[in-house]
């Protein structure tokens, strides 16, 4: 963030601003660490869905919130990420469709993740659970 403009940063939700400058704050020590703990988490994460085809699983752990938050919780932003973050960090392919309605209307995701490199099973797993679901979204104006 520090090559950014004041006026860069303050387009930035503040939720996050917490985030950025908490990562300033690890040293390179802690950088490695870290990034050797998420090696090893990632390779348990391939390990273990590899038997499977697809996984279909929600996206998020809550049913929608307002669109100017960045998370349910503010103060643990990243925890709306729950069921997403670790398939982003192992490359593995995922697609996200509207599985349905929750009770107060707003959209429950559903997402598809496959093994590396099988980005067309996904999209076509997708593809065909939203055609026959064939939901109608009112989008906002």
């Amino acid at each position: 963030m520090a090559h950014l403009s004041t006026e860069e940063r303050q387009r930035i939700h503040p939720a996050l601003h917490g985030l950025i400058a908490g990562g300033a704050k690890i040293d390179a020590g802690q950088l490695l660490k870290a990034g050797d703990e998420l090696e090893r988490a990632k390779a348990t994460v391939i390990e273990r869905t590899l038997p499977f085809d697809l996984i279909i699983a929600p996206t998020t752990p809550v049913v929608g919130f307002p669109a100017d938050q960045a998370a349910p919780d503010e103060g643990q932003p990243l925890d709306i990420t729950t069921y997403t973050a670790m398939f982003n960090q192992t490359g593995q392919p995922a697609a996200v469709i509207c599985g349905g309605f929750a009770e107060n209307g707003l959209p429950v995701g559903i997402q598809f993740i496959g093994r590396r490199h099988e980005d067309f099973r996904v999209l076509h797993a997708a593809a065909l659970c939203e055609g026959t679901l064939a939901l109608s979204i009112a989008w906002p104006m």
